[in-house]
């Protein structure tokens, strides 16, 4: 059987006929224990072209966690599984996963995923954003990083100043960004900030531990996006009952 868990090795990754993609967030950095496998694999049961993991695959970044859930991925996703850094997925990323910033291109979008994972952007990713906007200037984008931008009374996310880095770039392709998704604050919100569409998507089995600004916010789940023909996106919270 081929291996359903990516390594990715090319900064752009081109795909075709996928119609839906499942985003799940924050598998294992409380423990890859039995909740979390209920959750992620009831995840990986739902239908799906892409599966991808917003960071916080591992709880120390060690080998044998990440192996633990590449091999969960491979003998129950039925579609490729491709994932992006957490901050809890340092140091051992890069040996397991690949690439830290990498695009995905679809026919009618493009997702790119970003490393936050320390809270903030290298100035070669960034750049790295920005040619991929040019380059694909008649097509939506969903912009996919662990650390969520600023958020009213909560601090586990990044600061101004690495949010303006980010807007320094973004804002002027902000007519095709068609969201902005993350994970790290477990739970699940959706909240607009200088004119862009955030989601938060970190309920993919770890632990509710982070502080959200609705208590009812914390529960399992994944995110929908199901590409049109019209190359509008519908995308729809999953809750996952366990």
């Amino acid at each position: 059987m081929k291996s359903a868990f990516q390594r990715t090795t090319n900064t752009e990754i081109e795909l075709k006929d996928v119609r839906q993609v499942v985003v799940v967030g924050d598998v294992g950095c409380t423990g890859f224990d039995d909740q979390s496998k209920q959750v992620f694999g009831a995840v990986l049961r739902h239908q799906a072209d892409l599966f991808i993991i917003n960071g916080d695959i591992a709880q120390t970044g060690a080998t044998e966690q990440f192996v633990a859930v590449m091999e969960f991925c491979n003998t129950r996703a039925q579609a490729p599984v491709f994932a992006l850094c957490g901050n809890h997925d340092l140091p051992g990323y890069a040996e397991c996963c690949g690439l830290f910033t990498y695009a995905i291109v679809l026919e009618r979008a493009v997702l790119v995923c970003l490393d936050n994972s320390r809270g903030s952007f290298e100035t070669a990713d960034l750049e790295f954003l920005r040619h991929q906007l040019q380059k694909h200037d008649r097509k939506r984008f969903v912009v996919l990083f662990h650390v969520p931008p600023p958020l009213e009374h909560v601090r586990s996310v990044m600061k101004e100043d690495a949010w303006h880095e980010l807007r320094m770039v973004l804002d002027s392709y902000k007519n095709r960004i068609e969201c902005i998704i993350c994970g790290h604050i477990h739970g699940f919100y959706e909240y607009d900030l200088d004119g862009y569409h955030i989601f938060i998507t970190a309920g993919g089995g770890a632990a509710m531990i982070h502080e959200l600004p609705r208590e009812q916010c914390k529960i399992f789940n994944a995110l929908r996006l199901v590409f049109k023909d019209d190359a509008s996106i519908a995308i729809e919270m999953v809750p996952v009952q366990v």
